[in-house]
Order: C-alpha cells, then sequence, then structure tokens
C-alpha cells in the first residue's frame, strides 16, 4: 500500500489540537481508515488516532485479536474503577511510563458507516481507548505518566526483576 500520510512524533503541534467531529461517512473515510490500519499494524502499533497522522478528525482504530475497531466521534459516557499499567505511543516513539486509566469505559460512537454503536469494554481493551480518546483532545500519555523511561532503561529493570526472582 502506498502511504500519503505517516505517523507524526512529539513535539508536532497537531498532536496537541483538539479533533473535530466527522461529519462525512464516505470513500475518503474509508481510506483514511485503511491507511491508519496500515500505518498501525506496519509499526507494531495496537491503537492509533487520525491526528498521529496528521487528520484533526475525532476518529481512532484500534485493533485486538485481530478484530479492528473503528470508533468515529467517541464520548465516554462513563468510567469504572482504576489502574496503573505501562503505556507507550507511536508517537512518542521509545518512551514508556505508567499511566492511572478507568478499569471499565462505557463509550458512544459512530461506526464507519455513521451507525451508533455503545462499547463496554475493561481491562486491557479500555486503557487502549482511553489512551486513543486522549489523542482526540489534544492530550498523550506522557502528560498523565507517573514517570518516563526509554526502552532502554525498562528492558534493564525487567532483567534486573528477572535475576532477583
Amino acid at each position: 500500500m502506498i502511504c500519503k500520510r505517516k505517523i507524526i512524533t512529539h513535539p508536532n503541534s497537531l498532536l496537541r489540537k483538539r479533533s473535530l467531529p466527522v461529519l462525512q461517512f464516505d470513500k475518503n473515510l474509508e481510506s483514511l481508515v485503511e491507511e491508519m490500519e496500515y500505518l498501525m499494524i506496519s509499526n507494531n502499533g495496537v491503537g492509533l488516532a487520525a491526528p498521529q497522522v496528521g487528520e484533526l478528525s475525532r476518529l481512532f482504530i484500534y485493533k485486538i485479536d485481530d478484530n479492528l475497531q473503528v470508533v468515529i466521534n467517541p464520548e465516554i459516557i462513563e468510567k469504572v474503577g482504576s489502574e496503573v499499567d505501562v503505556e507507550g505511543c507511536l508517537s512518542v516513539p521509545g518512551v514508556f511510563g505508567p499511566v492511572e486509566r478507568a478499569f471499565k469505559v462505557i463509550v458512544q460512537a459512530q461506526n464507519i458507516y455513521g451507525d451508533t454503536i455503545i462499547l463496554n469494554k475493561e481491562g486491557y481493551e479500555a486503557r487502549v481507548i482511553q489512551h486513543e480518546f486522549d489523542h482526540l483532545n489534544g492530550d498523550l500519555f506522557i502528560d498523565k505518566a507517573e514517570y518516563l523511561e526509554t526502552a532502554e532503561e525498562r528492558a534493564k529493570k525487567q532483567k534486573e526483576k528477572l535475576e532477583k526472582d
């Protein structure tokens, strides 16, 4: 696939802008989603928001267990519980940090055809949704992380932990 877009990285100012609602559900939207899926998978990502490819549209995708979910114009209508886990981001390469997120979310959104969908997700999938939703508001995980570490620092910590056990 030939991509017109690429994943933009921090500190690109587009990542800090609030996205606008998607109003047209057409072939252009479908091609944007296809390109986003290609970029996400080819970069070993789990999720990708439109602002990460330079499109200020309220749209994100994610893929868990080979199921692609397209989420357009989302609103988080309920959050339940909380948990802390380590996150990374294709737009902040090589950096990781623990972020507190709701354990469960209920989201109202639209699918690629403009139909209303309700997502009731928990655990890892809820975390991915919240991470991608933040992108639509110009927020990055590094804003919420308790601390940040590089991939090398993280690997060293994990190795030391394994050696202790």
